[in-house]
């Protein structure tokens, strides 16, 4: 009888592990798998401060610039009339690049 006291003991203890183990091994897996994987990788370099240059796209690039082209423009007008309206600055001596003479 002492015998076989050990053996369920011991018999406990592997199916107490083996059931701990199914509980924790997917979610062990599915841990590595997502901080291996690009997820992983990107938390990383977003918590270590390094960034991931996009891929270069031409038309991304041309829409860039014809966007600063726009701002650069807007800032000229609204300096322009601000100068209009302080009486700084003719209306006559504003020459806008693409305007159609009057």
């Amino acid at each position: 009888m002492h015998e076989s006291t050990h053996w369920q003991i011991l018999w406990n203890q592997v199916w107490g592990l083996a059931s701990t183990t199914t509980a924790i091994l997917p979610v062990l897996t599915g841990t590595v798998v997502v901080g291996l994987g690009p997820i992983g990788r990107g938390l990383g370099n977003m918590l270590s401060g390094r960034r991931n240059p996009l891929p270069s796209d031409p038309d991304l690039e041309r829409t860039l610039q014809a966007l600063a082209e726009q701002a650069e423009r807007l800032d000229f007008i609204e300096r322009a009339l601000v100068g209009i309206r302080r009486g700084t600055v003719e209306p006559a001596d504003v020459e806008i690049a693409g305007a159609r003479p009057s």
